[in-house]
């Protein structure tokens, strides 16, 4: 959360024989291990972990990872492995 000027939350994800589980989670109210959203098959954790490159987006709206994603989804979202 102090990486990153103005964060809402992190979350991280195991990935291990092939499938992402779920690590940990906080949010900038300070709410731990709660699942945000699970990662889609051809979204951007699972492309960040198959790939193993950094992911930087910084409009959700604009990028082709998340063109299916709830409508509610906004900002910006960095995936690193």
């Amino acid at each position: 959360m102090h990486l990153i000027k103005d964060a809402r939350d992190a979350h991280i994800f195991l990935y291990q024989d092939g499938k992402l589980r779920f690590g940990a989670s906080l949010d900038s109210e300070g709410q731990r291990n709660v699942i945000y959203s699970m990662p889609r098959p051809n979204g951007m954790t699972y492309t960040v972990a198959l790939t193993r490159q950094a992911i930087i987006v910084e409009d959700l709206r604009k990028h082709p990872l998340f063109v299916n994603a709830p409508s509610e989804w906004n900002g910006s979202i960095t995936g690193i492995r």
